[in-house]
Parts: structure tokens; C-alpha cells; sequence
């Protein structure tokens, strides 16, 4: 209800257009790719869920950290567009270097990196359940 309000207000603002666009694509990629991932990589290195548990303890911690001391300092930085297109461009690196990885330890190295992906889903949230409690339909 409220949120698809607030996210029909946010598309239909052409500042926020391209926002709105990309995280719908990258929410529709992020669930693919999260439904294959563990198949992959299983087939590419012969891993089991045994030998995936550090890269994905690795990829929780590292949203931990994004999510807990990073998110706010950058938003304060770059603002929130700067941060949500930081994610968005954090995730296509990460997608990548999953896809590139030549070894089972450079997915450690990745997973580093995959918490600064995660940045975008907070942030896009809180714009579209603002929209979607705000009397008036404007965005500045």
C-alpha cells in the first residue's frame, strides 16, 4: 500500500527515475544471482556449504559493518543518491568478482566488498516511506 505509493511518487520525479529503475533491476539480479550463487560455485570449485560458511559469515559481517558505522558516514559525504549509486556500483563489482574469481580464496576477498552493496536497500526505503507518509507529493 504505502510504499508502493511512495515508490509511484519517487518514479514518477525524473531526479529519481534512474534510482528507482536501477534498484528495481538490481533487486530482480540480486535475487538471481542469490538463487544460483551456492549452485556456481559448487559447480566452478567443488565447494560444499562446509567450505562456502567463511565467505558467507565474511559477506554477514561485512553488511554488518556497512550497514551499522558506514551507511552514515558516507550518506553524510555523498548523499543519499551518492550512496545508493555507490551500492549500485559496489554490487555489479561484487557480482563480477564472484563470476571472475579463479579461486575459492579470492571469494574471500569479494566478500569484503559485499556489504557496501547492501548500502542501497535502507537508504531507498527510507525515501520511499517518507514519500509515502508525506501529505504533500513533493520532492525537492
Amino acid at each position: 500500500g504505502q510504499q508502493l505509493r511512495g515508490l509511484l511518487k519517487l518514479f514518477a520525479h525524473p531526479k529519481y527515475r534512474l534510482v528507482v529503475l536501477l534498484s528495481l533491476i538490481g533487486g530482480a539480479l540480486e535475487a538471481g544471482f542469490a538463487s544460483i550463487w551456492f549452485l556456481y560455485l559448487k559447480e566452478k570449485f567443488g565447494m560444499t556449504l562446509q567450505t562456502m560458511a567463511p565467505i558467507l559469515s565474511l559477506t554477514t559481517l561485512s553488511n554488518l559493518v556497512a550497514q551499522i558505522w558506514l551507511i552514515k558516514p558516507l550518506q553524510r559525504r555523498f548523499g543519499l543518491k551518492g550512496v545508493i549509486s555507490m551500492a549500485f556500483l559496489s554490487g555489479i563489482v561484487t557480482c563480477t568478482g564472484y563470476l571472475l574469481a579463479p579461486t575459492p580464496g579470492a571469494l574471500l576477498l569479494v566478500a569484503v566488498l559485499s556489504g557496501l552493496g547492501g548500502l542501497a536497500d535502507p537508504g531507498i526505503t527510507a525515501v520511499i516511506t517518507n514519500l509515502a507518509s508525506a501529505d504533500e507529493g513533493e520532492l525537492g
